[in-house]
């Protein structure tokens, strides 16, 4: 078997003759990138699946959204200041504005302002989401078929949930539950429309030349707890999860936070895969545990830290921690080999390569 008819036979509910290895590379590729150190031959939408390929790491994640988003009577500008770049929304009823900081010794992003710090802003945020629309872009997803050349599978991300959009990106949770109880009637008017204009980003996305669409959620439970999540956000998995069934699709939800309070809760409302899981000792919950949480309801894709790939645990530890996990993997069939959540800036190629090495000698199924 090739790399994707070993993924579609998991999907599939079959059974493929080796564990499947497959891993997200983008964290890892933007710090090479930054730094200069990236093979020019290596970037790029397309290009990353020679990376791919020359490191033994099969290919699914491509952090694309098959469609346009367009905001039409705001304006909208970008400033960059120093690592700052703040993004700011005019409208008539109001002017928002977020600002990101770049770390350099993470090459990655944080927020050191939202579009809603309290519940002043949800008029404007109300206004902004009125007037959003979405047009399919299908090109790249035929692209990507053109290419893969058996070396994985097509994947599209829906957006966030409306609720999860707000946690992580456009409030934080703080101010999210403060705006919540100064404003619940007009918190309630925002996430209505946000839920109209996401059912239809979502519609599109269902709809792309793709073998598997993901709602990329960066759930963890310590933030979202039970009731926000049955409230809020299981609505929106129950009922879309149905919908990519019924177009041919498979579904997956990334869950790269902690897992206890809400593992049974995700696993139960019709996702074909959960995404990024980190067992313990870097996560939450055992193997065992989440195995048990899960119940066989849907496969469970990930098992090793991203931080394993640095030189954090040694040669030796490595190879037996990736080995364990192999044989746990091969008495439980809905279990298959990724990264949680993504390669770490400051890995090994070696080290990176060495998974497929290991899976070509101990996950075979017997």
């Amino acid at each position: 078997m090739n790399r994707r008819e070993r993924i579609l036979t998991l999907l599939s509910g079959g059974q493929p003759d080796r564990i499947p290895w497959n891993g997200d590379l983008d964290w890892w590729m933007r710090a090479e990138r930054d730094m200069g150190t990236l093979n020019p031959a290596e970037d790029g939408p397309v290009a990353r699946l020679n990376l791919h390929r020359r490191l033994g790491v099969g290919f699914y994640l491509q952090g694309h959204c098959p469609f346009y988003k367009f905001i039409d009577g705001v304006t909208i500008t970008t400033e960059k200041n120093g690592n700052d770049t703040t993004i700011r929304y005019e409208t008539p009823v109001g002017t928002v504005y977020e600002t990101q900081r770049y770390l350099p010794t993470a090459f990655s992003d944080a927020y050191t302002h939202h579009l809603l710090e309290d519940a002043k802003d949800i008029p404007v945020l109300k206004y902004i989401w009125e007037h959003t629309r979405f047009e399919p872009y299908y090109d790249f997803c035929n692209t990507l078929h053109e290419n893969l050349d058996g070396y994985g599978v097509v994947l599209v991300y829906t957006p966030r949930t409306p609720f999860m959009q707000l946690v992580t990106c456009d409030a934080g949770i703080q101010n999210l539950v403060f705006a919540m109880m100064d404003d619940p009637e007009g918190f309630e008017e925002l996430f209505e429309i946000m839920t109209k204009k996401y059912e239809e980003a979502a519609a599109i996305t269902v709809g792309a030349p793709a073998d598997c669409v993901m709602i990329p959620e960066n759930l963890s439970s310590e933030v979202l707890g039970k009731s926000y999540y049955e409230q809020y956000v299981a609505p929106f998995h129950r009922k879309w999860t149905a919908k990519i069934r019924e177009a041919g699709k498979y579904s997956f939800i990334h869950m790269d936070g902690t897992l206890q309070g809400l593992l049974c809760e995700v696993a139960g409302n019709g996702f074909d895969v959960l995404e990024a899981l980190t067992p313990a000792p870097v996560g939450d919950m055992t193997l065992e545990e989440i195995s048990k949480a899960v119940a066989g309801r849907c496969i469970v894709w990930g098992g090793i830290p991203g931080g394993y790939f640095t030189d954090t645990v040694s040669d030796a530890d490595f190879d037996e921690y990736v080995k364990n996990l192999l044989s746990f993997y091969k008495t439980h069939r809905n279990f298959t080999l990724g990264v949680s959540d993504q390669i770490c800036p400051g890995a090994r190629e070696e080290r990176i390569a060495r998974v497929e090495q290991l899976c070509e000698k101990y996950g075979w199924y017997k």
